[in-house]
This record gives structure tokens, C-alpha cells and sequence, in this order.
């Protein structure tokens, strides 16, 4: 997830999104002949940088991608889309007409702001990810899904950042040592939901954390168990585990 978001560039950083600067964008098309067949590709790129770059240096990611999108013994399909991201900018590559053809009317989506940026997903396994979508082609009510799930992305990194703090503060180890402590709301922007899930939890926070310590300390524990163990001089957070639902 991008460090040091903020609510009003959902998710990328120095990018408020709400001018269009067709100087930061580079938009092509290539082909590449393999044996007898000839294969047309489009790429669409974000960043500054990458522009200085020129057509003929990409991302890191996406450097190889002929070798993922031109069809092999090992893969008879080859991908017909790839795309990366980070803080600063996305890049897409897409193979053939139809997909080529959407990505032109993504970029003159971008021309017109008709266009809907959030991340999505993500948990305590994975980070969330980038959703790009022309807003009028979307369901009614989609873009303020989008809205809230970004929203919810943001104030889920303000929390991991919360608590990776206070576990160092206690002393009880670095974060280092953690493989793993990930807060999740019960019911993001849902307060009925959200009321019900904490009086089932027993606790007073409107979320849970996943952690993965070290000797079998691992799940979702409230709060308040985390907190408790965190006070703790001696014992392990399983043994926390039972003193709330």
C-alpha cells in the first residue's frame, strides 16, 4: 500500500487527480512479429519520471512483457493485460483489438475526468489494490463504493501505523519482529453493522487485528487483548485469547 496517503488523491501520493496533465501521461502502440503471427499491443503510463523516460523504457515490471504476452509452450494464451503501480503512477499494457480499443477510451476518459480512481481490497495477507474505471459507464451509487473503500484503505494504514507504534513503545518487541499486524474494521461507513459486530466482539474498538507474532501467536485478537499483552511482562498473546469473544 502506498505509504503516507492521503483522503484527497485516493491513494496516489502527490496526485490530486483533479487537473489533467496530458504531460504525464504516455499513451502508444506497438507490435511485435513472433514466427508468422503479428501481435499489437497499447500502453498507457502515469508518471513523470516515466515520461522522461521515453516510449522506450517502462516500468521495471512491465520491462519484460513481451515475453509474458506473446503465447508460448509453457503458455499457450500469453496475458493479454499487465499493469503495475506504486505512489506515483500505474502502467497498463494490454494485447489485442478489443482490449486496445478500451484502453484508448480509458485514456480519453482521462481527458474528459470522467474517471474513477479508489483502492480496493487488500487484508492482512495482501495490500489493497488499484481500481481504474470510467465513472459513466458504472452502476449508479458505484463511485461512492469506490469513495468508501478507498476512505477505508487510508484509515486502515492510519491504524496499522498506530499500532506497529505502540507495540515498539511497549517494548514487547520491534515491529520487525511481527511478520504480521493488520487492523480491519468489522463494518467501514455500515454503523448499525458496526454496533452490532463490536458488542459481539466485546469491545469497545470498531475493529479487529490480525497478528502473527512468534511461538503459535496468531489471529484476530480485539483491541483490548492486544493492548492487555502489550502491558504484559511475562505472558504470551494466546493467552489472551479467552478473556473476550
Amino acid at each position: 500500500m502506498p505509504a503516507d496517503l492521503e483522503k484527497n488523491n485516493f491513494g496516489l501520493k502527490f496526485r490530486t487527480m483533479t487537473v489533467f496533465d496530458e504531460k504525464c501521461f504516455t499513451f502508444f502502440k506497438t507490435e511485435k512479429k513472433f514466427g508468422k503471427t503479428t501481435y499489437k499491443f497499447a500502453i498507457l503510463i502515469f508518471d513523470r519520471d516515466w515520461l522522461n523516460y521515453g516510449t522506450d523504457r517502462l516500468p521495471h515490471d512491465l520491462e519484460n512483457y513481451q515475453s509474458w504476452m506473446i503465447p508460448s509452450k509453457w503458455d499457450k494464451e500469453g496475458k493479454k493485460i499487465m499493469t503495475a503501480w506504486d505512489e506515483n503512477g500505474f502502467g497498463i499494457i494490454v494485447r489485442d483489438e478489443e482490449n486496445i480499443k478500451f484502453l484508448e477510451e480509458l485514456f480519453e476518459a482521462f481527458k474528459k475526468k470522467d474517471i474513477c480512481i479508489g483502492l480496493f481490497g487488500g487484508g492482512p495477507f495482501a495490500n489493497a489494490h488499484l481500481t481504474i474505471a470510467i465513472k459513466s459507464r458504472m452502476p449508479e451509487g458505484t463511485d461512492k463504493m469506490m469513495k468508501n473503500a478507498d476512505l477505508e484503505s487510508y484509515e486502515t494504514k492510519k491504524l496499522q501505523d498506530e499500532w506497529e507504534k505502540k507495540a515498539a513503545k511497549a517494548n514487547k518487541k520491534s515491529f520487525h519482529d511481527f511478520m504480521c499486524i493488520s487492523p480491519r474494521f468489522f463494518a467501514f461507513g455500515e454503523k448499525e453493522k458496526e454496533k452490532e459486530l463490536m458488542k459481539e466482539h466485546n469491545t469497545k474498538y470498531n475493529f479487529h487485528i490480525w497478528i502473527n507474532a512468534s511461538n503459535d501467536n496468531y489471529g484476530w485478537y480485539t483491541g483490548e487483548q492486544v493492548e492487555n499483552w502489550l502491558k504484559s511482562k511475562d505472558k504470551e498473546l494466546k493467552e489472551f485469547k479467552d478473556e473476550r469473544k
